[in-house]
């Protein structure tokens, strides 16, 4: 037993000498924690300061924080019951070391865990290494990233790519600085270009400008020139008295890198990495590192190259710009005597001319319309070449704009007793995005280059839905016409600027040739591609196609309601069948033959439709009886195709409303509804309107138009309060409950547009209030910014009394028992030669007794008051002054039917608008004596009233 005992106990010994000797970190502990067995080599890694680590526990070997961690590797495995392997850090008296460790339980009889057998490998050098492959691989990719960025790099974003490429390189080489240093040998000084830093290290860089290089960095700058990089691992152990530590000791860099960066042969400068935080050891750089200073001497010679681009741009630009502003001074210069010769014009116009001269002045007129086209289009064309386009997108209703452009060239097509038409396709979407003076221009020239070249026919206007995937809309657009049309040999030049195919068919082609070209140009600055196909004597098509961004996906929605359009029309016309289909649940179509059989069923609208006034009236005459003795609910709207003033105005009484096309759906529709449904067939619906009796507060300086709109107003059974100033206003407003407002734009003081706005804001107005703008200016040029300030409307003046009369219908219901039936059919005929005071007209105009006395009286009362303060006016020499007494007494004017001072007052006050005061005041004289021989013959006038 003894034997067996020593022969085991032998054994032992002789496995405890194998594992000591064993070269692998190998250790045995039991259930307590303790090591009972090591090797030699693990002794020596665990020990620290103890002889052996045999006998000891993690509390005493480890801190308290890595001894926990063992200890929850040990508590695993006794749980598991089985291997485990982990990497771990190891305190040893070489600092830390990586271990590659491997747990393993060693089980007793009764295969309980009695102790846990360890394993370990150091991987240190092996983690090392992975680092530093790691950190190689960030320096690759920052070198790839840096690159792809300044592919892309100009002038105007390169510093930010320089700055964003040292904050990208400093990161992946885990530096706490990055910056780039720039020579100038000549004058001896080197800058701190560029810069990042990390977020703890604040920047120096303000204070490294200018620095002598001589005074700087000892040899570092000769050694950059010969082109090697310099390395300072410990700043600390720099000399004191060195440049370099007085350059980075107050910096707190503790190990710095510098790499020379050469252009062109010649040392550009250097790229420095700083460490802070830590010691970096610099000596080994990396190959990949070393490319650093390769790519930015790329990028610096980029950056040069940019430079010589944009200065020789620049230059270009220059001269374009000289070019651009000589056009522009040009056309401003031609159009100062334009004007002068177009208000001389109009003067001579208002004089006693025989039947040549006023050919001649037609001539004149014609000539100056294509004088002033040919320069707008020089200035057009003058923008285009030297690339100053600009988009300038809004929120567009692409139906109104096209119908604003349509209504402003339709006397022109009609002069040539041409049909200017809309074909306008309703599926396309209301408000569509793009930049909408440029829609004005294609189309206008379009427009006008197709009646230019039309002597017969018409000229159409089409929009067609295309493809509609939201938010996104393409739209065709054509401007056809039945012109001279053009060859096929000539189309292939009629885009070159200057060139006017209009000299082989057309014998007066005015203008530059400049309109197709500066067509061509926008349609394809809004990404569009014009496109035209003509035949000789037969037409031309003009088309593009544009797409547009639609912020509304909306549809419209049909109204509820049936309609019957009666088309009278023939030949070519708008789509009116198109806009009534799109905007009513059911639209029936019939003509004058067929009439009776539709008559039967129930519409809540009956539409008729005329385009050709020869023979309008009589195909009415075959309807008229059917629509007198029509169901009084139904309301009857007059649509007509041609020029106003040729319908006669005894059939308008048929009608609840007229309305010339082509014209928007959302006014048409809106004004349409708003007929009360049969109250213009009853009589109690009267009874109840002349109870009501609306309160309208009117508001204009010009004490005659208060006058003659107050006595109109009256006579329609309405309430009338005047203002004479927008502060009066106000107060009236703030007093007193009104239910519409007429409100003047040009006053003195406050203006009809501030004024309005005031009136909003008061407390307890209601914003369904209508305030309506009047003006004697156009009134479309006042409309949006009227709208703007909170005006529902412009009215021009004069206002005429039918006028009001369908207005105050619109808002408060029927005034028909009002009207007085004019007996004379056709136009009003005008006395021949230019007169003073046309009495004829203005009786026409004003048919009541009262209302002419009054306005005659009030302006021979004021006479001495008025002309003292126009002759103060002109004194004054001030182009505001007069131009506001003259426009107050353009309101006077305008309501007698004064032409010859009306129209020197349009001249006078656009004198003012151009600052061209002393050519107004050459014209006082002139101003003076025709209103002196007014106020005679009004007074002469008065004696027979």
């Amino acid at each position: 037993m003894e034997k067996e005992y020593e022969k085991l106990q032998l054994e032992n010994e002789l496995l405890n000498r194998i594992i000591k000797a064993m070269p692998e970190y190998l250790t045995y502990k039991n259930k307590d924690g303790v090591f009972e067995l090591a090797s030699n080599i693990a002794d020596e890694l665990y020990k620290k300061k103890l002889d052996t680590i045999v006998g000891r526990g993690f509390e005493e070997i480890f801190t308290s924080k890595t001894a926990k961690n063992f200890k929850a590797l040990d508590d695993e495995v006794y749980k598991k019951k089985e291997t485990i392997q982990r990497m771990v850090d190891v305190e040893t008296s070489d600092g830390i070391k990586q271990m590659d460790a491997t747990r393993t339980p060693v089980f007793d009889s009764d295969g309980e865990v009695q102790g846990i057998l360890s394993l370990k490998r150091d991987i240190s050098s092996v983690v090392k290494l992975k680092d530093q492959l790691s950190e190689i691989s960030d320096i690759q990719n920052v070198i790839i990233e840096i690159t792809k960025s300044f592919v892309e790099s100009s002038l105007s974003n390169f510093d930010e790519i320089m700055n964003d490429s040292l904050a990208k390189l400093g990161k992946a080489v885990r530096a706490d600085r990055a910056y780039i240093f720039t020579y100038n040998f000549k004058e001896n000084t080197m800058n701190n270009t560029y810069e990042w830093c990390n977020k703890a290290v604040p920047s120096d860089m303000n204070n490294q400008q200018n620095i002598t290089i001589t005074d700087y960095l000892d040899s570092w700058v000769e050694r950059h020139r010969k082109n090697k990089s310099v390395v300072i691992s410990n700043v600390q152990q720099l000399d004191k008295k060195s440049n370099l530590y007085k350059i980075h000791h107050p910096r707190k860099s503790k190990s710095v890198l510098t790499m020379p960066i050469f252009v062109e042969d010649v040392c550009y400068g250097y790229i420095g990495l700083d460490s802070v935080k830590l010691y970096a050891s610099w000596d080994h750089i990396p190959k990949q590192l070393r490319l650093l200073p390769e790519v930015y001497a790329a990028f610096i010679a980029h950056k040069n190259i940019l430079v010589e681009l944009e200065e020789a741009k620049q230059q270009a630009q220059t001269a374009s710009n000289v070019q651009s502003d000589f056009i522009g001074k040009m056309t401003h210069e031609i159009r100062t005597p334009i004007n002068g010769v177009s208000n001389a014009m109009f003067l001579l116009a208002d004089t006693e001319l025989n039947d040549e001269q006023n050919d001649y002045i037609n001539v004149m007129k014609y000539s100056l319309e294509v004088l002033s086209n040919m320069v707008s289009n020089l200035l057009d064309y003058s923008q285009i070449e030297v690339n100053k386009l600009k988009h300038k997108s809004s929120d567009v209703n692409l139906e109104d704009e096209v119908i604003k452009l349509i209504k402003v060239n339709k006397y022109m097509a009609s002069s040539k007793k041409l049909g200017l038409y809309l074909n306008y396709d309703y599926r396309l979407p209301p408000i569509v995005s793009t930049d909408v003076e440029k829609i004005r221009q294609i189309l206008n020239n379009l427009i006008i280059n197709a009646i230019k070249y039309t002597n017969y026919g018409h000229v159409e206007v089409n929009l067609y839905l295309l493809d509609f995937k939201p938010p996104y809309v393409d739209v065709k657009f054509e401007v056809i016409d039945t012109g001279i049309g053009i060859s096929e040999e000539n189309l292939n030049y009629i885009f070159e600027s200057f060139y006017q195919v209009g000299y082989i068919l057309n014998k007066n082609p005015f203008g530059t040739g400049l309109g197709l070209t500066i067509v061509k140009d926008l349609v394809s600055f809004l990404k569009g591609e014009l496109h035209v196909q003509s035949s000789e004597r037969v037409g031309s098509n003009f088309s593009f196609v544009l797409t547009f961004y639609t912020p509304i996906e909306e549809s419209r929605q049909p109204l509820d309601m049936s309609a019957l359009m009666i088309n009278l029309s023939e030949g070519q016309h708008s789509d009116v069948e198109a806009l009534l289909s799109s905007h009513f649940v059911n639209t029936d179509i019939c003509t004058e033959r067929n009439i009776r059989s539709f008559i039967k069923s129930h519409y809540d609208f009956y539409f008729v439709f005329i385009n050709n006034s020869e023979v309008y009236h009589d195909k009415l005459d075959l309807i008229t009886e059917t629509l007198k003795n029509a169901h009084e609910d139904i309301r009857i709207i007059l649509l007509y195709d041609t020029v106003k003033d040729e319908i006669i105005n005894d059939s308008l009484d048929l009608f609840d409303y007229s309305l010339e096309m082509p014209e928007t759906s959302e006014w048409l529709i809106s004004q349409v509804t708003k007929l009360p449904k049969g109250e213009a067939k009853t009589a109690k619906a009267q009874a109840q309107l002349r109870s009501i009796k609306p309160k309208i507060l009117l508001v204009d300086d010009n004490n005659i138009n208060r006058k003659v709109m107050g006595q109109l107003l009256e006579s329609m059974n309405v309430e009338i309060t005047e203002a004479a100033d927008g502060f009066s206003a106000v107060e009236e407003v703030k007093n007193n409950k009104f239910d519409m407002i007429f409100m003047d734009i040009l006053m003195p003081g406050m203006d009809g547009y501030e004024t309005t706005r005031r009136i909003r804001q008061l407390e307890g107005v209601s914003g369904s209030l209508p305030i309506l703008a009047v003006t004697a200016n156009d009134p479309s040029s006042t409309e949006a910014k009227a709208i703007e300030y909170g005006m529902n409307g412009v009215l021009g003046k004069p206002l005429y009394k039918a006028d009001l009369e369908k207005l105050l219908e619109q808002y408060f219901g029927s005034f028909k028992e009002h009207k007085q039936k004019k007996k004379s059919k056709g136009k009003i005929s005008t006395p021949d030669g230019p007169v003073i005071f046309d009495q004829n007209e203005f009786e026409l105009f004003y048919q009541e007794g009262n209302i002419r006395r009054e306005i005659v009286t009030s302006i021979i009362l004021d006479k001495e008051k008025d002309l003292n303060e126009i002759m103060e006016a002109f004194a004054t020499q001030n182009g505001i002054s007069i131009n506001e007494k003259v426009h107050y007494m353009k309101g006077s004017f305008t309501y007698l039917r004064a032409k010859k001072c009306l129209m020197l007052s349009e001249v006078i006050m656009n004198f003012c608008k151009q600052q061209m005061v002393e050519e107004a005041v050459l014209l006082e004289d002139s101003y003076i004596t025709n209103y002196l021989e007014l106020i005679e013959e009004l007074e002469s006038y008065k004696q027979s009233l």
